[in-house]
């Protein structure tokens, strides 16, 4: 009898579940989250400068017109 991690016919060698996906998941997750501490910043000076815009035009509505 044959054990899980013993070559078949083709050569190729039988994996678990775990030892297919848990690899792609780590990576997965891992990049998302460098993604994620990379672009902060640059998502941060977005929302303060729409911000800043969004009061402006409040304020220009409200003395101007």
């Amino acid at each position: 009898m044959q054990s899980r991690h013993e070559a078949d016919d083709e050569g190729a060698v039988d994996r678990t579940i775990y030892e297919m996906y848990y690899p792609e998941l780590v990576a997965t997750f891992t990049g998302n989250l460098l993604a994620d501490i990379m672009l902060y910043p640059l998502e941060t000076i977005l929302y303060r400068l729409y911000l800043q815009v969004i009061a402006c035009c409040r304020w220009c509505l409200l003395h101007i017109c």
